[in-house]
């Protein structure tokens, strides 16, 4: 599946907002553009003396993957950049092996099973001791459910027929993502409930979005590949960023402390966004962790940032400044441990 044009698009906002704010600060800012030559791209990225590099790939040969395989190269020629660490990034994208160390650290998600191929899907079986109000998966999942690529980011693969209510559409959505992406997919229990998205600046959350459908009767609240990038469709007109959100002081601070954690624990570094779900019990679900999320001037993250009072210059030059701190604390370690092998 390829990516549609106005995610393309938005990479390029991203980089020519970055790039404008790097040059106010006085950097020396030279765009390189990530090639499908990669041997050339590093060859050449090797001979510049490069302080840092502001980490902006999202993906390499139309693929998601290529976003680690840029940061494990770029920690193989020991060259500081911004953003998380290939491990992160790698976490981040396999969304089954998230929710399991989530999990672990008890941060709720929702229930999900995997479905590696399309002979799985036989397995999905209708019983018949339920009735259709209390309909299961033989796994014990609770009808509705969605179904996502699981090693894509992006929304990418996700439209409205992604939340199914039957076993019948269910085997079916299965079947046709697996074809369309050749990779494993991931079920898991929709949570109809309220959607917030939580932004970080290193240790500081920013202020809580919340995401506000406006879809007809009988669509699904799911924010879709084109309500994210596809201005033109009406999906991306009624799907709407209310920043900062309107939540009481407790509930704010619980969101926050369960996005702070969740961002931590999947090693999440210098800037992510934190996707979440509250159900009418008031139950909190992380539904994706997001590492390098998109910082484009419209994004979720930017209105995070003016809603607590930082300007896009000032977010760029501390994300900047954690790249240089890591760079500095390397050097001094490196240069300490050859000090004391002369010893």
């Amino acid at each position: 599946m390829g990516v549609y044009k106005g995610a393309e698009e938005d990479v390029l906002r991203e980089v020519e907002a970055v790039f404008k704010a790097l040059e106010e600060l006085g950097h020396v800012v030279e765009p390189i553009p990530v090639t499908d030559d990669f041997s050339n791209f590093f060859n050449l990225i090797s001979l510049k003396n490069l302080d840092v590099v502001f980490n902006l790939c999202e993906r390499m040969w139309d693929d998601s993957w290529g976003e680690i395989l840029m940061a494990h190269m770029l920690e193989i020629q020991e060259i500081s950049f911004t953003g998380s660490d290939p491990k992160a990034l790698w976490l981040g994208l396999n969304k089954d092996k998230t929710k399991k160390v989530l999990n672990l650290f008890g941060i709720r998600t929702p229930s999900f099973k995997i479905f590696a191929s399309e002979k799985d899907t036989l397995d999905v079986r209708e019983p018949s001791r339920l009735s259709s109000t209390q309909a299961q998966s033989n796994d014990g999942l609770n009808f509705p459910l969605i179904i996502k690529p699981n090693l894509e980011d992006g929304s990418l693969g996700i439209d409205s027929s992604c939340v199914v209510w039957d076993f019948k559409s269910l085997r079916k959505k299965v079947r046709a993502m697996i074809k369309e992406f050749t990779s494993p997919v991931i079920v898991e229990e929709y949570i109809d409930g309220r959607e917030f998205n939580v932004s970080i600046l290193g240790d500081t959350v920013l202020a809580v979005g919340e995401v506000e459908f406006k879809l007809p009767n009988g669509k699904p609240k799911v924010v879709t590949y084109k309500a994210k990038w596809d201005k033109e469709s009406n999906e991306y007109k009624n799907t709407i960023t209310i920043c900062p959100a309107s939540l009481n002081k407790k509930t704010e601070k619980r969101i926050k402390d369960i996005a702070l954690k969740a961002s931590r624990t999947i090693g999440c570094r210098d800037y992510a966004r934190v996707d979440m779900r509250m159900d009418n019990l008031g139950r909190v679900y992380v539904i994706e962790v997001n590492p390098n999320p998109d910082i484009s001037p419209e994004s979720g993250f930017s209105k995070a940032l003016k809603a607590a009072g930082l300007s896009y210059k000032a977010f760029v030059s501390q994300v900047v400044e954690f790249a240089i701190q890591r760079k500095k604390a390397r050097y001094y370690d490196t240069n300490s441990k050859e000090l004391g092998n002369t010893g």
